[in-house]
């Protein structure tokens, strides 16, 4: 039986998903009804009751049009069948890049997850900064950590990607 994982990052300077601060209610909403229709869930890190919508940081990043283009064609290449050493033949069964985090749906070994996902974000994050159009290039593209769930129901795929295409800020 496959094991997914629904992984999320967030650009610096954004909130998490566990993190308060954040607003991150759709997603909230999601994992209570999957809980609630008794899906076999696990969290990384709880997620709160409510979020209190607080504004980023200052010195938030934001990835342009372009940059998410790359970032996406960028983790794709690198979990490919021959893609990265580290990374590679990583099943992708779904990849949202927004303005400030990643969503992705994976099948991943649960102890092989952190250094997949450190490794799609350290290579991402080149990709960024090297199609930025505008600005000067941040310090850091990505914030440190991620949130993640994991579940065995592939039901619970499609519930995601419902909440993926419906989250797209």
């Amino acid at each position: 039986m496959a094991t997914y994982q629904h992984v999320i990052w967030t650009t610096r300077g954004c909130w998490r998903p566990d993190e308060k601060r954040g607003s991150w209610a759709a997603l909230g909403k999601l994992y209570r009804e999957l809980q609630t229709d008794h899906a076999a869930v696990e969290l990384s890190r709880p997620l709160p009751k409510e979020w209190s919508g607080s504004p980023f940081l200052p010195d938030f990043v934001s990835l342009g049009p372009k940059e998410r283009e790359s970032v996406g064609d960028a983790i794709r290449y690198l979990a490919r069948e021959d893609g990265d050493r580290l990374a590679g033949n990583t099943p992708i069964h779904l990849l949202s890049v927004e303005p400030t985090s990643v969503q992705m749906v994976t099948s991943c070994e649960y102890g092989d997850l952190a250094q997949i996902v450190g490794r799609l974000k350290s290579r991402s994050a080149r990709e960024a900064l090297l199609n930025r159009v505008w600005g000067d290039p941040p310090a850091m593209v990505w914030g440190k950590s991620f949130w993640y769930s994991q579940f065995c129901d592939a039901n619970v795929v499609k519930r995601i990607e419902g909440y993926m295409q419906g989250s797209a800020r």
